[in-house]
């Protein structure tokens, strides 16, 4: 005969109680109470049929499905009084049966690390000077003779820089050489006029300064290099220095340099810029586009965030800290009619909008930094050169 208490486990649930029959819980019970009892007693049968029914009623939890430990004690412990009133109904005395208590966890809310920010910037004052500003001081008129003007300031400027290098100072006039008749090591200074590159890799490029125009010619071996490198990273209207030896021309054909040596101007490896005292910054963007489908806002929110210092980098932080300049040179926005079909590249076709939109945004940046605004190719303003200043009544959303 099965036993009662090891088909428990000592654990007493309802799954177990449906999965036990009537007639082995009576037999149980009966066994229970007379090894509880000397005197023997009659045990009536007790009708389990209807706690059965009742419990497996739908909606009907008499255990809230938790587990009911049993002690060694016996289950049900009727005295002699009780057994001559009646016996207790088995669903009135597994009621008085204590639960186990749940126990709840405490729940322990997340605490957010604040990142500190104090922008070192903050702490200074704004210390600048406009050197000079072109707006309405501009009486070009877009001629030749402007353009001419244009290029000749910049090629005396760039002159003076290069000639700073002691081994410039040998340069001479390009219309000096061709009075030359015979092989001469010489050196020139000059405006990049055209670059070739030859059926045989070389690189042939013509040289100009105020007084005429030369071909040099680069070999591509293995002695040149350095010099094919810089050759390969230079554009037009650039200035290069030269050295190499003139070949004279035979039978009224110009003359052409052999260069063995060409630099041009760079920042010398032992410069040592001035710094300022101060442990300030300056930042510079350009190029924004405000207005055109290009335009990156997501990006662009990105730095006005860094701005604020809000990163989790704390370098990151360091750096915005310091910025107290920030420098906008050009294309704030993407501006109208500035290249044939330009509508179908915008999604904001309203230049006073697109500067409304670019205000919205800039009104984000700290107050501490000043922000100074140049105008580009894509700004409402003349074609000319320096560009004036964007006029008021479209920017006037920015000054305020």
């Amino acid at each position: 005969e099965p036993s009662f208490i090891p088909r428990f486990k000592n654990h007493l649930t309802e799954t177990v109680l449906k999965k036990i029959s009537n007639e082995e819980i009576q037999r149980a019970l009966k066994r229970t109470i007379s090894r509880s009892n000397s005197n023997s007693m009659d045990v009536k049968s007790i009708d389990t049929k209807e706690f059965f029914k009742s419990s497996s009623k739908p909606g009907t939890k008499l255990f809230n499905d938790e587990v009911l430990s049993i002690s060694s004690e016996p289950l049900i412990k009727i005295s002699k009084s009780e057994d001559r009133a009646q016996s207790t109904p088995i669903s009135s005395q597994l009621g008085k049966i204590p639960a186990k208590k749940k126990i709840k966890a405490k729940a322990y809310e997340s605490t957010k690390s604040t990142f500190i920010f104090k922008p070192v910037a903050k702490d200074y004052d704004f210390i600048f000077e406009i050197l000079k500003d072109p707006t309405g001081k501009m009486h070009t008129n877009g001629k030749y003779d402007d353009f001419y003007e244009l290029t000749l300031d910049k090629f005396n400027q760039l002159r003076k820089l290069i000639r700073r290098r002691p081994e410039v100072n040998s340069a001479t006039n390009i219309n000096n050489i061709f009075r030359l008749s015979n092989s001469v090591e010489i050196s020139i200074i000059g405006f990049v006029n055209n670059i070739h590159l030859t059926k045989k890799g070389n690189y042939l490029l013509t040289l100009e300064d105020l007084t005429g125009k030369i071909s040099v010619l680069i070999q591509n071996n293995s002695d040149n290099l350095d010099y094919v490198k810089i050759i390969e990273r230079t554009i037009n209207d650039q200035m290069l220095f030269v050295k190499g030896t003139f070949n004279p021309g035979e039978k009224g054909r110009r003359g052409i340099i052999f260069a063995n040596s060409i630099s041009k101007i760079d920042i010398p490896t032992n410069f040592q810029p001035n710094t300022s005292p101060d442990p300030l910054s300056i930042a510079l963007i350009s190029d924004i586009h405000i207005g055109s489908k290009e335009f990156e806002e997501g990006l662009f929110k990105k730095f006005l965030n860094f701005l604020n210092g809000k990163s989790n980098n704390k370098n990151l932080r360091d750096i915005a800290g310091k910025i107290k300049y920030l420098v906008i040179n050009g294309d704030l926005v993407d501006g109208i009619g500035i290249y044939p079909n330009q509508q179908k590249d915008l999604i904001i076709s309203d230049i006073y909008k697109q500067f409304k939109k670019a205000s919205d945004l800039l009104s984000e940046i700290p107050d501490y930094i000043k922000v100074f605004y140049v105008s580009g190719n894509h700004e409402p303003v003349r074609n000319a050169l320096p560009l004036p200043a964007v006029p008021k009544k479209y920017c006037e959303d920015l000054i305020n």
